[in-house]
């Protein structure tokens, strides 16, 4: 009777989150900024895709449009504006500007996720919704990149509350974010295509309804295309991006470049690996009994959910074909924890003081949240990668590529004395990089690009570059023509081990 009694109390004391959820949220949010603020190092910059768009957005805030012809701009535009308000004098500062707008709009996302579970469930299930997306460590873990798909996230979520509301003005607004979404990245035609066909079975029964969906592609192109003609007259429009993408799939490559089954085949294998990789840590133990749930009550939301993720990853399967990134599933995510929270309703409904259990399964995503990103944690492999780079500048003039190599973009411009600067007065990165991707052997990749000066071979233990690398780093040894000049493990590294070789051309021909 005791431990009753205490149940009791403690589920009336929970009861109070659950009828308050401004309360619940805020709380949610502090505690997933805080996890992102500790695993956040602003000392060391994001390469890649994040310099990128950090070099658009520093271009857009100096009025300079001549450098940004990039289909997925919007993130940029929207970096720019605050790099135009702030006024620092390197260019950390501002990527880290950049990254920290990243983390808080990944905190917000917690908001529209609440609403649109409330589509679905009740008040306390959705709570637990805003949690999951608010400590998904892949999501926490990217947010902190400077990348673009907090943002998209974000808007795609709004969308999708606005869609299902009952009152068509919402629903004509969430074409209106579709179309900002789109301006962020191209993926927002697939959302605009799967929101369309919903309509038309959701207002098929009247013919008034149909001829009104002209307002809504009226709506979407008087936003989508000013925003496009943001861009420099080169700039390539999403619905180009669309297009080709469309050609790709259906026409067979002369060049043998493309070819259709075998992309498909890759696609499938790497869709099936990254949807399970989603699901890690926390969504395997929600997300198959939703599924069971969703399709035995059927109404317009299930059914919208059922085609939104069912259209989405089709619509996502070419995407990975090309590229083996999980970043490209992000996007569905708000529809994945909507999934999931049908599995919490159900046995909310049944469970007796049921606010204690609900507590302790966002106390349990905390934990598996954080198990998982203590547990991936690269930020000291990345400190050490990027002090990496400046003895890459320095011992090297050719190299190859290497998983690493997008630091020595920021190796010279750290060196600037005034910023900021248009990119096109960016020093250039040196070393000069040649890809490996054309061979098959190192053999190979040093004879084809001697006469460019290829010089040096760098390779590290993260390469997930051609096998052949891999080779040279494991089993030196067997490449006598090439001398190793450095070795992280040789120079104080504890976390990433990298070596540089200079290719001594005379071994290397008159090799046996």
């Amino acid at each position: 009777m005791t431990t009753i009694k205490n149940l009791e109390i403690i589920n009336t004391k929970l009861e109070f989150f659950v009828r308050n959820p401004i309360i619940s949220l805020t709380i949610i949010g502090v505690v997933s900024l805080i996890i992102r603020l500790y695993f956040f190092e602003p000392e060391v910059p994001i390469a890649r895709d994040s310099f990128e768009y950090f070099r658009i957005a520093n271009d857009l805030a100096l009025q300079d449009l001549t450098n940004t012809n990039n289909v997925q701009i919007g993130w940029p535009y929207f970096v720019s504006i605050l790099f135009s308000i702030v006024n620092y004098n390197n260019f950390l500062d501002y990527h880290t500007l950049q990254r920290l707008l990243s983390i808080f709009i990944s905190v917000l996302t917690i908001i529209p996720v609440y609403f649109l579970c409330k589509k679905f469930v009740g008040n306390a299930s959705s709570i637990v919704g805003a949690a999951m997306i608010g400590f998904e460590p892949h999501l926490i873990g990217n947010s902190l990149l400077g990348l673009s798909e907090s943002f998209f996230i974000l808007l795609g979520a709004i969308a999708g509350v606005f869609f299902l509301s009952q009152e068509k003005k919402q629903i004509y607004f969430s074409f209106c974010i579709i179309a900002i979404f789109t301006f962020v990245r191209a993926e927002g035609i697939i959302l605009f295509v799967i929101f369309s066909i919903l309509y038309f079975i959701r207002y098929r029964k009247k013919i008034q309804d149909i001829v009104k969906y002209s307002i809504i592609i009226t709506i979407f192109l008087i936003i989508l295309i000013p925003l496009m003609a943001l861009s420099p007259s080169e700039h390539i429009t999403a619905f180009d991006k669309v297009n080709e993408v469309s050609v790709r799939v259906l026409v067979l490559d002369n060049s043998n470049e493309y070819i259709f089954s075998d992309k498909i085949i890759v696609g499938l294998e790497v869709l099936t690996k990254k949807i399970a990789q989603t699901m890690i840590p926390y969504f395997i133990f929600f997300v198959p009994i939703g599924i069971f749930f969703l399709f035995k009550k059927m109404n317009f939301n299930n059914f919208s959910l059922i085609v939104i993720l069912s259209i989405g990853l089709l619509g996502s399967l070419y995407i990975l074909s090309r590229a083996n990134d999980i970043r490209y599933l992000f996007w569905l995510y708000p529809f994945i924890v909507v999934l999931s929270v049908i599995t919490v309703e159900k046995f909310y409904a049944k469970i007796r003081y049921a606010n204690f259990p609900l507590f302790l399964i966002i106390i349990g995503l905390v934990v598996a949240s954080s198990l998982f990103l203590v547990e991936t944690d690269l930020t000291d492999r990345n400190r050490e990668a990027y002090q990496f780079a400046f003895t890459v500048s320095e011992k090297t003039q050719i190299i190859n590529d290497y998983f690493q190599d997008g630091y020595l973009d920021y190796v010279k411009i750290s060196s600037l004395e005034r910023f900021p600067i248009q990119s096109d007065s960016f020093p250039q990165r040196n070393p000069q990089i040649i890809y490996t991707k054309c061979c098959n052997s190192i053999n190979e990749f040093i004879e084809k690009f001697q006469d460019q000066g290829l010089s040096h071979i760098v390779v590290d233990n993260t390469s997930k570059k051609e096998s052949f690398l891999d080779e040279v780093f494991y089993d030196e040894k067997k490449y006598s023509f090439l001398e190793k000049i450095y070795d992280t493990n040789e120079n104080g590294y504890l976390t990433y081990h990298a070596k540089i070789y200079v290719i001594n051309y005379e071994k290397f021909y008159n090799e046996d």
